[in-house]
């Protein structure tokens, strides 16, 4: 059972780069880029050629359907255009523009629905806390930990999935 976690980036702007380079040279041990997901597929190629990632370049379905977990680093505008598909897929959504939930109230009941988690980070490590606070205050967050712990605590999640999922199987083919 690997304990690699397959880690998928909507949005290549700043942050999405940062998060991108940091899983490419290894400084976010444990971690694989499944792929990415943004609005210029082109320039998102080249990034990608440029850090010598051969993670390909997917639309939110696909990138949902191959992450274990999906960090939101896209425009606020598309926030729910990214929550649904990996919610909907029982997959982890990391979200940078927390406060988005706040709007869009419906995902938490899709993330319970579907067995999807919703981490956000903590106030300790949050550069502004206002609207990941609000997030936190109105509960509609599964997770709330400091930037550093997220990966880490979200390949302990999914090792744990993976191995009730594979007890599942297990139990099926007993049958």
């Amino acid at each position: 059972m690997s304990s690699q976690l397959n880690v998928g980036i909507a949005g290549l702007g700043a942050i999405g780069r940062v998060v991108a380079r940091k899983i490419q040279t290894g400084a976010l041990p444990r971690i694989t880029l499944a792929g990415v997901t943004t609005g210029d597929r082109v320039k998102a190629q080249s990034f990608l050629d440029e850090i010598g990632s051969a993670a390909p370049v997917l639309d939110i379905q696909n990138l949902a359907a191959l992450s274990d977990a999906v960090v939101e680093c896209a425009p606020a505008a598309v926030f729910a255009e990214i929550a649904v598909p990996v919610l909907s897929a029982g997959k982890k959504l990391i979200a940078l523009s927390a406060g988005q939930l706040l709007r869009h109230p419906e995902l938490i009941a899709l993330a319970k629905e579907s067995g999807g988690q919703i981490i956000v980070q903590d106030e300790a490590s949050s550069v502004v806390w206002g609207m990941p606070g609000a997030v936190v205050r109105a509960g509609l967050a599964d997770s709330v930990l400091p930037l550093e712990q997220i990966a880490e605590a979200a390949v302990h999640r999914s090792a744990i999935a993976r191995r009730r999922i594979s007890a599942a199987d297990r139990g099926r083919q007993s049958d």
